[in-house]
């Protein structure tokens, strides 16, 4: 858990942005966060990422999709991240 509580933090500094919001997740019982990343303005001023992030045993996995923030909601960014799927 420690290491996903550092994930946000580490992910906006890789990425040059500002941790926005950093949400619990867990699917199939895994717990993971997902991310809200201010981008660098040289990208815009509502350029954003969104990031889910899953511990499973010890392996990380993350997913991210950027853009501007009205199609970070958007059905198909939703339908991407719920398509992500660990098997047992």
């Amino acid at each position: 858990q420690k290491v996903l509580d550092q994930m946000p933090a580490e992910i906006a500094s890789r990425l040059g942005g500002n941790v926005i919001s950093a949400t619990h997740i867990v699917l199939n019982h895994n717990p993971g966060r997902e991310i809200l990343i201010q981008a660098p303005k040289k990208f815009g001023e509502d350029f954003r990422m969104k990031t889910r992030v899953l511990l499973v045993k010890n392996r990380i996995y993350e997913i991210m999709v950027a853009g501007p923030n009205e199609r970070l909601t958007s059905k198909e960014v939703n339908d991407f991240f719920d398509s992500f799927a660990v098997q047992p």
